[in-house]
């Protein structure tokens, strides 16, 4: 997120204001889909959070949800919301509801772990990371996810894990040939 301070180690937490969500849409038109005027109220929350006014971000985040309280993104939204504004608890709770609309969610459960790391969970942030890592279909996503999964294990000194974790991580990263043979050049 621009303008926001990452942790020195950890990947920053995901959004579908990042990653496109498991359908390939971002959330503006994955969002417009089902309720036509979220697009626009995800949109006013954006702006609203980069003018540094979290009342109005939290109210327009939230207005999807009083709409159709089914919208998955606007769900992870909110949770991202929270967690910006150092709500830790409200965002692990919008998250594990994001899980309960939609099991398969890597956002969801990467966030989770991202959360419970910082919180010194380890073992609920290790269950995320797995279920992140075991749901993500975006490769490019899969080495974040198994780096910071390799931190919570150095934190707990299972070397063996962490060192599983960071070789993953690795083989995630994109080469100059892998991308050669990926985009068909």
């Amino acid at each position: 997120v621009p303008g926001q301070r990452m942790h020195r180690t950890e990947v920053s937490s995901v959004s579908t204001r990042t990653v496109p969500g498991r359908d390939g849409y971002d959330t503006a038109s994955s969002t417009r889909r089902t309720w036509p005027l979220a697009a626009g109220a995800t949109s006013h929350a954006r702006a609203y959070t980069h003018a540094d006014l979290p009342e109005l971000a939290l109210r327009a985040f939230l207005l999807p949800l009083k709409h159709d309280p089914t919208l998955h993104e606007a769900r992870l939204n909110l949770g991202s919301l929270l967690r910006a504004q150092g709500n830790t608890e409200g965002a692990i709770q919008t998250f594990v509801a994001a899980l309960k609309l939609r099991p398969g969610s890597w956002e969801a459960y990467y966030n989770l772990g991202f959360l419970h790391a910082r919180e010194k969970a380890h073992a609920r942030a290790i269950r995320a990371y797995r279920g992140a890592f075991r749901t993500c279909p975006h490769v490019e996503a899969l080495g974040a996810i198994s780096y910071n999964l390799g931190l919570v294990c150095v934190e707990l000194s299972r070397w063996s894990e962490a060192a599983d974790a960071f070789l993953a991580a690795t083989e995630c990263q994109p080469s100059p040939g892998r991308e050669h043979v990926a985009t068909g050049a």
